[in-house]
């Protein structure tokens, strides 16, 4: 009879595995299912039947453990876009590598407790797992020139084969293979979760129909038709209100968390809600092509791209294939083959580079359902080493609509009046400063009629005539030049106005000039209170601002920031973020306008808001789809811990290699005892990498009201 020496198991190894294998005989009971016995016949006979073992016995463990509940993720992908598609190949493989292991577990236990010969049965179904391996493995030298982390299971295989620790060998591929499936499934529904809070839609809609209406499925419906959406319901497409009215919520698209009015003539976003009310919508674009697809499509990129942080893992995985073959060579020479297993197994290469992406997946849901688009991953990753953030000045840390602030009113006319003739003439512009005096006559109910003879004159001002009397609205060169004087004092409070970043357009009647209308950009409400908590986090903050240097150190000054920079042409800004990192400095620059593409091209991390220009939108690594500045700071918190989610990521990997390797070497740790330290840590770095849900809650403390969406 077989000894434990001569099996290569020390008496540790052996308690690991019968209690182990215990647990597993209770979990894999057959169940009796009223499903049993309706699939169809395969056509490779014995793959399929150990994927279905694997799959059938995964389930199980699943639902006894509460590793993804398998009813949870069922009810997940029915949600999903994703929901019918069939698990990918990986996962596949993995099922079938469980099953072979199954088997193999299973006829070693009986060779072992019965009959001794059957435990050489279960050599076979080892060999097929690593054969499998070594495919990888050749694939890897062949086609990249290099040993990866398939070269090493190739070796513990053969090592398993050569030794006859088979019942060992099937239990450790058994963790192992079931451990693999756990994070392809987590993986997998976490990037579909990610994808579908601005991906999801019905399937199928209301639409109307030579006036009725019936249901169709969602791929019918096509641009133009009439599509009917009631309260409670997900609107499917990308449309304009042609009847009724209603409460939408656009929270899970664009993170607003009040509920908007839409009426007639107003456009509606698929994904979002209608609270109340009942509308019909043309739709302009439907499928991939409206916003949130194609918001969904670049989370696809996004999710598929490889970071920085995940190419590390990868090469630090690689680089750990040679120490461990080497550990490995010095542990059979110098104490067995059990601690030259051991060492196989401690190699930390695996673990880490499942890890990054699940963190990564993690994350980014949470990024997403507080409304921030991570176009590129690499931009969270960054974001924690940034030191300083520089903001565009006119519409993003003002708003791009000016506002009028005072009337001045130079002779003895009413206010109102000097109002009324600056909106005469500007009736028809559509300049921010007319914008702006057109919206103050609205807001205090003035109607203005249009004048007659109307003469524009480019970046100087506007005449007109009023039953024959001259109206003359714009800047100061334009009354001189018009033999219109401007008083000394009047002068003088235009300079004063302009040092403090505002603007006066003076206006005549008559060749008088009767009054002046003060215009400023409007600060957004959000801004002073997001820099002061980004120098307390010790950022540096400045401004760039291709505006006059008066208003640009007006809101330098009051909101406190560290430096600017006014009067810079757009080719110049990229010039400075250049500059500042030349000097070592890590830059974040946020910016909306086509003006600041190539300074968001040239910094380390790039922000625009939703809103922004097409060019800015496009080239931002990161967007802020409430179109505001709001969670710009919870952003560089979710980056921070993000960074130290990563750092534990490492951790979880290289302890239990570490331990491992010390105990093969010093504590007589074998095989089946390295499994369960690796496992272990696996275990507890998904547990890390999911911990995304404990950032989300700390950020969001407030029960939120907004429907049930699929997270993490």
């Amino acid at each position: 009879m077989m000894t434990i020496d001569t099996i290569g198991l020390s008496p540790f190894d052996l308690l690991v595995m019968f209690a182990l294998a215990g647990a597993g005989s209770l979990l894999l009971r057959p169940k009796t299912s009223a499903n049993q016995g309706q699939s169809t016949a395969p056509s490779a006979p014995l793959p399929a039947a150990m994927e279905r073992l694997g799959k059938h016995s995964f389930e199980r463990i699943a639902r006894l453990t509460s590793v993804e509940d398998p009813e949870r993720l069922q009810q997940i992908a029915s949600l999903s876009s994703d929901a019918d598609a069939v698990p990918d190949t990986h996962e596949q493989a993995g099922y079938r590598e469980l099953g072979y292991a199954l088997s193999a577990l299973g006829v070693g236990l009986a060779g072992r407790l019965l009959y001794p010969p059957l435990a050489v049965l279960s050599a076979p179904l080892l060999a097929i797992i690593g054969v499998g391996r070594a495919r990888l493995a050749y694939r890897s030298l062949s086609e990249r020139r290099q040993l990866d982390l398939s070269a090493i299971d190739t070796l513990i295989c053969i090592a398993i084969l050569a030794t006859g620790n088979f019942v060992s060998g099937a239990l450790g591929y058994t963790i192992v293979a079931a451990s693999s499936i756990m994070l392809s499934r987590i993986q997998t529904s976490s990037r579909r979760k990610l994808i579908d809070i601005f991906g999801q839609r019905p399937r199928t809609a209301w639409v109307r129909v030579d006036g009725v209406v019936v249901e169709r499925p969602i791929e019918e419906v096509v641009v133009g038709i009439e599509v009917v959406v009631g309260a409670g319901e997900v609107i499917p497409v990308d449309g304009v209100v042609v009847e009724g009215q209603a409460t939408v919520d656009q929270q899970a698209l664009t993170g607003e968390s009040e509920y908007v009015l839409r009426e007639p003539g107003d456009t509606v976003l698929a994904t979002t809600m209608v609270r109340s009310g009942r509308v019909v919508i043309s739709a302009e674009r439907t499928g991939s092509a409206t916003t949130a697809g194609q918001i969904g499509e670049m989370l696809e990129r996004t999710s598929a791209d490889n970071l920085d942080a995940q190419l590390r893992s990868e090469r630090l995985g690689n680089a750990s294939v040679l120490p461990t073959l080497v550990l490995s060579g010095v542990a059979l020479g110098i104490i067995g083959p059990s601690a030259s297993l051991a060492n196989l197994v401690a190699t930390y290469g695996w673990s880490l580079r499942l890890l990054t992406p699940l963190s990564l997946y993690s994350f980014l849901t949470v990024c997403s359902r507080r409304g921030i688009l991570i176009k590129d991953g690499r931009g969270l990753e960054d974001l924690p080493r940034v030191d300083t953030v520089v903001f565009d000045k006119t519409g993003t840390l003002t708003l791009d609509r000016l506002q009028v602030t005072d009337i001045h009113c130079f002779e003895a006319i009413p206010a109102t009046e000097v109002l009324r003739y600056a909106a005469m003439a500007e009736q028809r512009q559509s300049h921010p400063i007319a914008r702006a005096i057109l919206d103050e006559a609205a807001a205090k109910g003035i109607a203005a009629e249009v004048l007659d003879d109307i003469h524009y004159e480019l970046s100087r001002g506007i005449a007109g005539t009023l039953d024959g009397v001259e109206v003359r609205v714009g800047n100061e060169r334009f009354m001189h030049d018009s033999g219109i004087e401007v008083p000394a004092a009047v002068h003088a409070q235009q300079q004063a106005i302009q040092e403090d970043g505002g603007g006066l357009v003076m206006v005549a009647l008559g060749g008088r000039l009767i009054g002046g209308i003060e215009w400023r950009a409007k600060l957004r409400s959000e801004t002073p209170a997001l820099v002061a908590r980004l120098r307390q986090r010790g950022l540096k903050v400045l401004i760039i601002s291709g505006d006059r240097e008066a208003p640009t150190r007006s809101l330098a000054h009051e909101l406190g920031v560290d430096g600017y920079h006014a009067e810079v042409l757009p080719s110049d800004k990229s010039g400075l973020i250049e500059a500042m990192q030349a000097d070592g400095r890590s830059v974040c620059f946020v910016g909306d306008g086509i003006n600041d593409t190539l300074a968001l091209r040239a910094s380390t991390v790039s922000i625009s808001l939703s809103g922004g220009t097409s060019a800015a939108v496009d080239t931002a690594q990161i967007i802020l789809m409430d179109g505001s500045l709001g969670q710009l700071d919870g952003l560089f918190e979710i980056a921070a811990r993000f960074d130290a989610n990563m750092s534990r990521n490492f951790a979880t990997s290289i302890i239990p290699s570490v331990i491992c390797t010390f105990g093969a070497f010093f504590l007589h740790m074998g095989f089946v005892s390295a499994i369960v330290v690796q496992t272990t840590g696996i275990a507890v770095g998904v547990c890390n990498a999911l911990g995304a849900r404990q950032a989300q809650m700390d950020l969001d403390p407030e029960p939120n009201n907004s429907p049930p969406v699929a997270s993490l």
